[in-house]
């Protein structure tokens, strides 16, 4: 559903303590409003190193200033 939303003016967005999980971050790549986003917070979402992969290979991404991956299962 949030990969789907009207959000091309998103700026940021703070997802933090949402239990959004691997599958959450793999559903978020898909959103096409991503590239406005400038910060994203996923503190505390259960996340591995596959979510971090993800992200990481995620063109949508590549203007981000701002990532907190902190506080999840990445190594």
């Amino acid at each position: 559903a949030l990969s789907r939303a009207p959000l091309a003016n998103l700026a940021r967005l703070d997802l933090s303590l949402n239990r959004i999980q691997d599958a959450g971050v793999l559903a978020l790549t898909q959103a096409d409003w991503l590239p406005s986003l400038r910060e994203l917070r996923l503190r505390n979402n259960g996340l591995t190193d596959a979510a971090a992969q993800a992200l990481a290979a995620c063109p949508g991404l590549s203007r981000l200033r701002v990532l907190d991956l902190s506080v999840n299962g990445i190594d």
